[in-house]
């Protein structure tokens, strides 16, 4: 046996010090402490068994402070860099994907507001957000049609100065959990599609109180709302003046993504095989893992460094290198554990779920894939 061949067989764990977890300066994310990350572990573990979130979750993410990242400093915010909002990400994922994905798209409707919101509309959301935890999540999906926003059934009718919205949502992220929601809706006898700033206060505007039933990210909150004959003023309607990709694009152009939940997921699903591969845990499947960790990091990096016109194709990719290699890393360990791994109740199998979901989550991964498409045909032509 060669010395290469014994070393291949030397059982050891994986060191965290392979990758660099520093942040890069200006404003950081401090942390969740051991302690934050033990609730949001404990907390993942009690939405799994019930399918639904925990009932912690709103004062975990409040007083976490992980609903605030992306608010300005003029309103009381720390306004993280998107890369300090990604670190973020990861470290909520590795404990507890589910409130991750929550805390992504949240999130992502605060950034929009800090860039397209009125006046009247930042003051109301980041007040609600920093002195009671407000929750906000986005409504584009609907039944039957799935993830494509071209088809919107959500209804805008306009009649003797007033306005109201029909419609219902469906997989709507965080929507047992939120104090309001970003609406996609179709405007009257026009081609045109609207946005609506809405508060769950509002008459006729509901969300259902018992979640979907997910195979992953089940403490997500995901579900419904209902439209009813809502009645709303013009000072509820968003961005008005820009185009519905511009809008929805927004939160990718910064640099946010969500591969910086997927990376949490390999993350964690490390730590797994480190505790509890025992003897199958060898230095070549040490390396496989650590590179697809590396991987991970790598993309989030490129994201951060990525000049502000390529920020939004440097987000996408990271979002379908990641998840896929989320994906990798469960069934890679999952292989290294045997059968252990197939009891229903081993958090291998609910990661590995999340991972999945995590395609599936907006913009999808087709959805990413036909958008850095369309952007190569652009750089083409460009060059052309």
């Amino acid at each position: 046996m060669t010395s290469s061949e014994t070393s291949d067989e030397t059982r050891t764990r994986p060191d965290a010090s392979v990758v660099d977890r520093r942040p890069a300066g200006g404003r950081v994310w401090g942390g969740l402490g051991r302690d934050g990350l033990e609730a949001f572990r404990s907390s993942a573990v009690v939405s799994e068994s019930r399918g639904e979130p925990d009932p912690l979750s709103r004062r975990l993410l409040h007083e976490s402070g992980l609903l605030k990242l992306a608010i300005p400093g003029t309103y009381g915010g720390p306004c993280l860099e998107p890369a300090e909002m990604n670190r973020a990400l990861s470290e909520v994922a590795e404990a507890n994907p589910s409130l991750a994905i929550v805390v992504y798209l949240h999130t992502a409707v605060v950034l929009r507001v800090a860039t397209f919101g009125s006046p009247g509309q930042q003051a109301a959301l980041f007040g609600g957000i920093l002195a009671s935890g407000d929750i906000w999540a986005s409504a584009w999906s609907e039944p039957g049609v799935g993830a494509d926003k071209r088809v919107v059934g959500t209804a805008v009718t306009r009649d003797a100065g007033l306005t109201f919205i029909d419609g219902r949502k469906h997989f709507c992220t965080g929507a047992t959990l939120a104090h309001g929601a970003l609406i996609l809706a179709q405007e009257p006898e026009t081609p045109s599609q609207s946005f609506w700033l809405l508060p769950a206060s509002l008459h006729g505007l509901s969300f259902e109180p018992t979640p979907m039933d997910l195979l992953g990210m089940r403490g997500s909150g995901t579900g419904s709302l209902s439209l009813t004959s809502c009645s709303v003023t013009e000072s509820h309607q968003f961005a008005r003046e820009r185009t519905v990709s511009e809008v929805m694009a927004h939160p990718q152009s910064v640099g946010l993504s969500l591969g910086a939940v997927a990376l949490g997921i390999v993350r964690r699903v490390i730590d797994l095989a480190a505790h509890r591969a025992g003897d199958q845990l060898t230095s070549r499947s040490v390396a496989e893992l650590t590179l697809l960790e590396g991987i991970c990091h790598a993309q989030l990096g490129a994201v951060a460094t990525a000049p502000p016109a390529h920020r939004e194709t440097a987000s996408l990719t990271a979002k379908v290198v990641n998840t896929r290699a989320a994906v990798q890393a469960c069934a890679r360990v999952r292989e290294l554990l045997g059968s252990a791994s197939f009891m229903r109740s081993h958090e291998l199998n609910q990661l590995a779920n999340d991972a999945q979901a995590l395609i599936q989550m907006g913009p999808t991964n087709e959805q990413c894939l036909t958008r850095l498409a369309s952007a190569g045909s652009r750089l083409e032509t460009s060059r052309a």
